[in-house]
């Protein structure tokens, strides 16, 4: 008995501390800049929130693309070392895309008319979309900002109306970072946090990518339903990033054949037809879910057909 009194006394403090602090999401609960305020603290600057971890939420964007790093290498070495910090909850490893460039990645994912677009990924798992925008660029391109609205099905509860707002940000030729901020409303707990996620894509020295994905949740209000929150949304995100990772790879393993065929649908029937029979090995990769209340690590695997 003593030992479940204490275990209330202890998430009763811990509650408190979320409340006095208004937005935890490291492990370490260091307090960073709600991304939901345009409000920043005198030692907080808007050239540090451009260059930082501040993301475009829809309404910050004179602060977010005013930034234009003065040495790109510089600023892409940041990017990458930081990446890993910051995102907390969940990651894809680098894979490897040897047949892509970075131009050809963007064009193909991330253009405003791009074969296998974001909204294509969002009805591929279940959202409907309801509005996109195109690219808005600033800075001579080095910043790119759009949006998403969706009603997303969450199992037991409805539908939630998420808007995903885009930030792609080129380095030259030495890769690119696409940033979304998420946001949904309409549901149970939906309004006591939001969802950072990073796509980076970096290029190699004689030739290809590599990909790294990752996200978390931010909360900014203490909920006894943050548990189940957490896991619902790294459901959604283990199902989104796996669609498009086995696009990606996909569109890598069929390149040749895209060229002849000139379309995307009969070469991907016939490449899952054939690994179905067994007839070939697997590419894999894994999503992996890092629990912030737990030192487990939850994840799923998927196969992807060879090269």
């Amino acid at each position: 008995m003593s030992r479940i009194l204490r275990h209330f006394h202890n998430r009763k403090n811990h509650l408190q501390q979320e409340e006095s602090v208004g937005a935890v999401g490291d492990v370490d609960n260091e307090v960073r800049p709600n991304c939901n305020s345009n409000n920043y603290s005198d030692n907080y600057t808007n050239e540090q929130a451009a260059a930082g971890g501040t993301m475009y939420n829809g309404e910050n964007e004179e602060i977010v693309t005013s930034y234009y790093p003065s040495d790109i290498a510089i600023a892409w070495n940041e990017v990458n070392s930081s990446s890993e910090k910051y995102f907390q909850h969940g990651s894809v490893k680098k894979v490897t895309l040897l047949e892509h460039t970075l131009d050809s990645f963007y064009n193909k994912f991330f253009s405003d008319d791009a074969e296998f677009s974001l909204a294509a990924f969002h009805e591929q798992i279940g959202d409907t979309v309801k509005e996109t925008s195109q690219w808005k660029l600033a800075q001579k391109g080095f910043h790119r900002s759009r949006f998403i609205a969706l009603d997303h099905p969450v199992a037991g509860f409805g539908k939630a109306k998420t808007t995903k707002y885009q930030h792609c940000r080129i380095f030259d030729t030495l890769g690119l970072v696409v940033d979304s901020h998420i946001v949904s409303k309409g549901l149970p707990t939906l309004d006591c946090f939001y969802v950072e996620e990073r796509i980076l894509v970096t290029a190699v020295e004689g030739g290809g990518l590599t990909l790294s994905l990752m996200y978390q949740c931010v909360w900014i209000k203490p909920t006894w339903m943050k548990g189940i929150a957490e896991r619902s949304v790294s459901l959604s995100f283990c199902e989104f990033f796996r669609v498009f990772m086995e696009t990606v790879l996909r569109v890598r393993a069929s390149s040749i054949e895209m060229i002849h065929n000139n379309v995307h649908g009969p070469v991907i029937r016939q490449m899952a037809s054939s690994s179905a029979q067994g007839t070939a090995e697997y590419d894999t990769f894994e999503i992996v879910q890092n629990s912030i209340d737990s030192p487990r690590n939850l994840w799923c695997k998927s196969k992807i057909p060879p090269v």
